[in-house]
């Protein structure tokens, strides 16, 4: 079975994401995605899904002639190009377990995702739904 989208992930508000969703530090290139709508995509085994955002350049960054600029907050260049990007990388129990138990994914206050994907795992009726 190839990769194939399985649904959308709405992302409800701006978000900050590790651009390598593997990486455990903090210092590494981070993404601020914007509110929208998400492509996810399975292959059966793997569940992920891409963003598009830009370039966070929150942090010390150099000017040059050891001039240097420090964002304490979040701060995109409009003008930088679009980066997209996958989120990290779930196997089908992570996945099943990340939609019902993780704060991001339930109605209330943490909310942040809310997720339409058709799960492999559901059982459909004759008819198909």
């Amino acid at each position: 079975m190839g990769t194939t989208q399985i649904g959308t992930v709405d992302v409800l508000f701006p978000r900050t994401y590790s651009l390598d969703p593997t990486s455990t530090s903090n210092d590494g290139a981070a993404v601020l995605v914007p509110p929208g709508s998400y492509p996810v995509y399975s292959d059966g085994w793997s569940h992920y899904w891409l963003m598009t955002g830009k370039i966070n350049h929150a942090g010390m960054h150099r000017l040059g002639d050891g001039a240097f600029t420090h964002h304490a907050g979040d701060w995109i260049d409009e003008t930088s190009p679009d980066i997209t990007f996958m989120s990290g990388v779930f196997g089908p129990d992570e996945f099943a377990d990340f939609l019902a138990n993780d704060p991001v994914c339930q109605p209330g206050a943490a909310q942040r995702l809310v997720f339409h994907v058709e799960r492999p795992d559901e059982e459909k009726n004759e008819e198909g739904e």
